[in-house]
């Protein structure tokens, strides 16, 4: 009996090691698959990865109510901990308006702050703290950064539970967090900045956010944010790209947030991840080429007058190589954007020339 069930785990990891994984990948996002024998693998797990997105259901979220106008904090909260929450509450209300604060002050009245010294507390490395949804627990690390507060009260002011569904800023449930951490950090950067602070968490997440924040607009943004949308967020990428290239893109910084944070290593794996960064990468240089083709709206403006604006300010930290184990991957091939820029302005010169003749 236990021969045959050997068989079966084995020619079950024969089958999924011969499956063609790019072809997989446009099928599933995330899936881990573990087949495990004492005597057939001595305690070696097989994992396999595969990315996708295609057709993760995203919802509308829910229609937000405000429980009571009045802001109430949890007496059992810590004073020192009730001070950083006014601070950002105060912040908040002075940026926006009442209709984008409604999760903040429906959260505030049941939060909880763990004990920052709880030594059974478990982190992951670069994990300063957490936010639980379901719950509405904030917990810290002790001895961290003094800003993760305020990274954790932008994820409660913009988490609601709804059917099962944790709606949190750019994600739900699992699916987009890379892409909501990266905002989240752009958020706390921005108005919270820490003087002592000279890295960033989640830097490659938050320099793409950031990208991304360029197009769609920072106000429109910051709204979409707080009501926990990311639907309203794919749908004003829309103008940009396909649903479904912006589902990819979202599954795509998921996979490297994934990565990134997971410390086994398969070899497979590192073609994922190269894969994904190259997708990445096709995915900006096509979104920002079209937005500053539409930013010129028929003016005669020249290349290399575009070069010069200040977008080129904003693209420019995202040139960059990473290295990930050994592995160099590229965020950004500012070469190719170049050479697609400059092919799709001198296409749209052509069109007016002809416009112009007719």
């Amino acid at each position: 009996m236990q021969d045959t069930k050997n068989n079966e785990i084995s020619d079950a990891i024969v089958f999924f090691q011969n499956l063609d994984l790019d072809v997989i990948a446009s099928v599933f996002r995330i899936m881990c698959v573990y087949y495990t024998s004492s005597k057939l693998t001595q305690g070696a797990i097989v994992q396999i990865d595969y990315r996708l997105p295609k057709y993760q259901k995203v919802k509308m979220p829910p229609e937000l109510i405000l429980d009571n106008s009045s802001l109430e904090i949890n007496d059992k909260i810590k004073n020192e901990d009730k001070a950083s929450i006014l601070n950002f509450v105060n912040t908040l209300y002075s940026r926006f308006s009442p209709e984008y604060l409604i999760l903040l002050y429906n959260n505030l009245k049941s939060l909880q702050i763990q004990d920052k010294h709880d030594k059974k507390i478990i982190f992951k490395p670069n994990i300063t703290g957490t936010y639980n949804v379901k719950k509405n627990i904030i917990t810290i690390k002790s001895l961290t950064f003094f800003n993760t507060i305020y990274h954790e009260l932008w994820h409660l002011s913009s988490s609601v539970m709804q059917n099962n569904i944790k709606f949190s800023g750019f994600s739900q449930n699992a699916f987009g967090r890379a892409i909501n951490e990266g905002y989240t950090t752009l958020l706390t950067e921005r108005y919270f900045p820490d003087p002592n602070r000279e890295d960033s968490s989640y830097p490659i997440q938050r320099r793409v956010m950031q990208i991304i924040e360029m197009i769609v607009g920072q106000d429109k943004m910051e709204q979409l944010y707080l009501r926990a949308n990311l639907k309203g967020l794919i749908e004003n990428m829309t103008e940009y790209a396909s649903e479904k290239e912006i589902m990819s893109f979202i599954s795509d910084m998921d996979f490297v947030l994934d990565y990134l944070e997971n410390k086994k290593f398969l070899p497979f794996k590192k073609g994922l991840l190269h894969k994904s960064f190259n997708n990445i990468s096709e995915f900006l240089i096509k979104i920002i080429t079209k937005y500053l083709v539409i930013q010129l709206k028929g003016e005669e403006k020249i290349y290399e007058e575009i070069l010069n604006c200040d977008v080129m300010n904003i693209l420019m930290p995202i040139c960059i190589r990473i290295d990930i184990n050994g592995e160099s991957y590229v965020l950004f091939d500012v070469e190719r954007f170049y050479h697609t820029l400059q092919n799709e302005f001198n296409s749209n010169a052509i069109y007016k020339q002809q416009n112009k003749r007719s």
